[in-house]
């Protein structure tokens, strides 16, 4: 440590930098796992049976969007903000009772609509899944407060051993010839997993039993959630539309294609929230000048995030994709090379919720990604003769109007304010 120059010493030590290191590292783990455990399923069920998998896992991630009515955009900043052990302990307990019972209300609509629209071959698999609703968010409470303290390598322990479980099980599974329904079986049980060591490692307010749930907190954190939700809501559905709508339109084997390429693609995305957790406590929750405004490195550090897995994923995608999904993948290649551009717009718009939540602009979120929705659904149900392409095209003008639609609501929101204080 002591041979590196004195200002990258300096950045080393930085709470924040060290979080993002951890927090990255704790990604590219998951990543990595999951490729080679996705390689194993897409090779142990084929094109079609994995199309089904893939199917049910977006599914999963569409109903876990009622889960997030709590979510961590509209806590981390009080949680931030607050140091007095008791009021710390009474907004997590909030929290937590509010998360296990929009978990449920997650896992039962789901159910609900696996037994109303899913053919009976399908049930099994959302079933299993839904189940993982019920402990997903309440426990990622634990995460959160690491997360804001910027002390992280608690969390990237965790991954690396539940994705080590995770990946023997499943290579267990593809020397068997396993169905879909116990790789299914695997991805829920993880989540149950990753819950019961969080309880176990994460004890810097207590366990969550010690915790308080009082009406004040959690009146206070429906109300914002609730509003920030809407927003959330409309992003998880900006991800996932593009399969649902696709699904009837492609043919199974270029739609097996198409969610192998996506997937991966989500892997990317996920890397932004990471991001985001890492560098927002600092450089926009905790930050003090005389404007209240976020470090103007924020925004573009994110843009950067995105051009940089961008170019990544469009040099190294003929390598990997034989490599994770065999020879008879080679036409997601291009998939996943177009694909792959929504993530920069993407990186852009997700950065400004964080800026948006700071000035007290709860609504500009939701705004902003309805006015996305509104865009990608446009787009997706014109019938155009574009196959697979209306998908990343319609993502990717999401993104694109909901940054720009929440950067012009940040503006006339600060003109009004210096207006309004102006003598």
């Amino acid at each position: 440590m002591r041979a590196l120059p004195l200002r990258l010493r300096q950045l080393l030590a930085r709470r924040e930098l060290s979080s993002l290191i951890w927090l990255v590292l704790e990604k590219l783990l998951q990543l990595a796992f999951s490729a080679i455990s996705v390689g194993l399923i897409a090779r142990t069920l084929g094109v079609h049976a994995f199309g089904e998998f893939q199917y049910a896992l977006a599914l999963l991630f569409l109903f876990s969007a009622i889960s997030l009515m709590a979510g961590s955009e509209t806590v981390a900043p009080q949680l931030a903000a607050s140091n007095d052990p008791a009021s710390r302990k009474r907004l997590l307990g909030s929290v937590f009772v509010l998360r296990l019972l929009v978990g449920l209300l997650a896992s039962i609509s789901m159910m609900v609509w696996t037994v109303a629209a899913e053919p009976d071959s399908r049930q099994p698999l959302l079933f299993i899944l839904a189940a993982s609703l019920l402990v997903a968010e309440p426990f990622n409470t634990l995460r959160l407060i690491r997360e804001v303290s910027q002390n992280t390598r608690v969390i990237t322990a965790v991954r690396l051993v539940i994705s080590c479980l995770k990946l023997i099980c499943i290579a267990a599974l593809y020397f068997l010839d396993a169905s879909v329904t116990w790789f299914i079986l695997i991805y829920s049980a993880e989540y149950f997993a990753i819950a019961a060591w969080y309880v176990y490692a994460i004890r810097d307010d207590g366990p969550p039993w010690r915790w308080h749930a009082c009406q004040e907190y959690m009146t206070w954190v429906l109300s914002r959630g609730f509003v920030v939700w809407v927003g959330v809501l409309a992003l998880v559905l900006i991800q996932r539309l593009d399969r649902v709508v696709l699904e009837t339109r492609l043919s199974a084997a270029l739609y097996g294609q198409y969610t192998a390429a996506f997937g991966l693609i989500d892997s990317g995305w996920f890397f932004g929230p990471v991001a985001i957790a890492a560098l927002a406590p600092s450089l926009v929750y905790r930050r003090e000048s005389a404007t209240h405004k976020a470090s103007p490195l924020f925004i573009p550090a994110l843009i950067m995030l995105g051009l940089i897995l961008t170019a990544g994923v469009n040099l190294f995608a003929p390598l990997f994709i034989p490599l994770i999904y065999g020879p008879a993948f080679d036409p997601a290649i291009g998939i996943i090379r177009l694909g792959s551009l929504i993530l920069i717009p993407g990186f852009a718009a997700l950065s400004l919720d964080a800026i948006l939540i700071r000035a007290g602009l709860h609504y500009a979120v939701t705004i902003k990604w309805l006015a996305g929705l509104a865009t990608a659904a446009s787009i997706l149900l014109l019938d155009l003769p574009l196959s697979w392409k209306q998908g990343p095209l319609a993502i990717g003008a999401a993104y694109s109007i909901s940054f720009v639609i929440g950067t012009l609501l940040l503006y006339y929101s600060r003109v009004t304010s210096q207006e309004a204080a102006a003598p």
